[in-house]
């Protein structure tokens, strides 16, 4: 009967252990934003992956320049890094960190297209964000205090 006993348990543990939520990417290293070292893993960040020459890239920029963002904003051109002023500008974003670490970044931030986003806080993923219409981009940004 004991063993019964130690099977079933066992048997659940092994089934709960499978069903459990993957843990949360964590990502702690520092990289350079305008210029500066920026620690990834303090505070509450929003990372947008973007080609300055996307034009899809835009419309999700002008959509977000849109919002009142409570958390640090950190844009990583992923081509010609020397036009990634200039497309903020266009986007009407403010408030921009814009990072180089491209490729650095990619080691950890598996994606396949832009635009591309990830909320972050103290390090650890929240959300990847790959939808970029309103008013699909909006609720989830407020469904974690990331805009008001």
């Amino acid at each position: 009967m004991e063993v019964l006993v130690v099977a079933a348990f066992a048997t659940v543990m092994l089934g709960v252990d499978r069903l459990a939520p993957e843990p949360a990417l964590t990502y702690r290293e520092s990289i350079t934003a305008d210029g500066q070292p920026y620690d990834l893993g303090r505070g509450r960040v929003f990372l947008y992956f973007f080609n300055p020459s996307c034009m899809h890239c835009l419309d999700a920029g002008q959509a977000m320049a849109k919002h009142d963002w409570q958390v640090d904003f950190v844009g990583i051109p992923t081509q010609d890094p020397d036009w990634g002023p200039g497309f903020v500008q266009d986007a009407g974003l403010r408030d921009v960190l814009l990072s180089p670490d491209v490729e650095t970044l990619r080691e950890t931030f598996v994606f396949q297209d832009v635009p591309y986003g990830v909320l972050m806080e103290d390090g650890a993923v929240i959300e990847d964000v790959v939808f970029w219409e309103e008013p699909g981009l909006g609720e989830t940004l407020r469904e974690h205090d990331f805009i008001r």
